[in-house]
Formats: structure tokens, C-alpha cells, sequence
């Protein structure tokens, strides 16, 4: 009978000493956050340009094109949040600024010219300086907050002078919009 109970008990020490040395593993997974702050409230504003597309005739006296005026106009119904979002001020930036210039009236990339991939500088309302790409222009201004109200901004294009090689030239801009809260 001693050998049955001993080999009883040596089979349960084996048992016991497998669970004891089993290895516990452990694994971190990294967690970040990316808050977008320029779709915050995204849906609360509406930018139009009027006119939202320019025909520009060349003015062979300045060599250029003449001076054009756009408007930017904004419609935000944030107020509609009521307290929940305190906000009078608000940025304007210029996300994108590109044109092409081409020797030919037809676009054709063969007949691309070199150096006039940003021949319009863009100026907002009476300011003496350009509008830079992703350069914040804050405004201070509660009245586009309130409920029917709309704000409306003057664009400047102003056209730098072109070669006599150039026949043909196109090109757009994006604006963009944030609450600065």
C-alpha cells in the first residue's frame, strides 16, 4: 500500500509543478489618438466663391492679367449647437496654390514652360500681405455665430507678369476653414 499512496502523490506533485511553471505572456498594444481639428464641426460650415470659376483675357499692356476680385462667402450654422460651442473667432488659410503655364492654346504637358507654377498671389480683403499655404489668418468676429448671419471676404488675385512664350495658363486654389476654439 505505501508504494500505491507514493506513486499517487508523485503523480500530483508532476501535475502541480506543470501548472507552476507555465509561463504567463504578456503583449502592450499602443493606443494614440489623432484628433483632425479641420473637420471639427465640419458640418456646420459652407464656403462658396462667386464667382466659383474665372475667365481671365490676357492684358498684353501689363503683360499679366488684370487684378480680379473673388468673394468668399461663409455660412456657419454652429450657433445651432447653442452653448455647447463657444466660438467668435474662427482661421482662413490657403491649402493649395497651383498653375500651369504652355506655350500652345491647347494644354499639353509637352508644351509646358517652366516657372509659372504659382503665378497668382492671393490677398485677403485689404491686407498688404499674400496669403502663404497653411498659414493661419484668424478672425475675430462673434457676428457669423448667430442665427441667419453670413460673412463674406474679398479675395484678391493678383497675376504676375508672364514671357511671351506663354499662350496659355490655368490653375486653382483652396481655401480652408477652422473654428478656433
Amino acid at each position: 500500500m505505501m508504494n500505491i499512496s507514493f506513486k499517487t502523490t508523485l503523480i500530483m506533485s508532476s501535475i502541480f509543478s506543470l501548472s507552476v511553471t507555465a509561463k504567463h505572456f504578456t503583449h502592450d498594444f499602443p493606443v494614440s489618438t489623432t484628433i483632425d481639428r479641420s473637420n471639427m464641426l465640419s458640418e456646420t460650415v459652407n464656403l462658396t466663391l462667386n464667382p466659383s470659376a474665372i475667365t481671365l483675357m490676357y492684358d498684353g499692356e501689363i503683360k499679366t492679367f488684370a487684378n480680379t476680385k473673388v468673394d468668399l462667402n461663409i455660412e456657419s450654422t454652429v450657433y445651432s449647437l447653442g452653448s455647447k460651442v463657444d466660438v467668435d473667432r474662427y482661421e482662413l488659410f490657403l491649402l493649395g496654390n497651383s498653375s500651369s503655364c504652355y506655350s500652345s492654346t491647347i494644354k499639353n504637358i509637352t508644351q509646358k514652360v517652366v516657372g509659372y507654377e504659382d503665378i497668382v498671389k492671393i490677398y485677403l480683403d485689404d491686407d498688404v500681405s499674400e496669403m502663404n499655404v497653411n498659414k493661419a489668418y484668424s478672425i475675430t468676429d462673434s457676428s457669423l455665430f448667430v442665427e441667419g448671419s453670413n460673412k463674406k471676404h474679398k479675395l484678391v488675385l493678383r497675376f504676375s507678369t508672364l514671357g511671351n512664350d506663354v499662350r496659355y495658363c490655368d490653375g486653382s486654389f483652396v481655401i480652408g476653414f477652422r473654428y478656433d476654439l
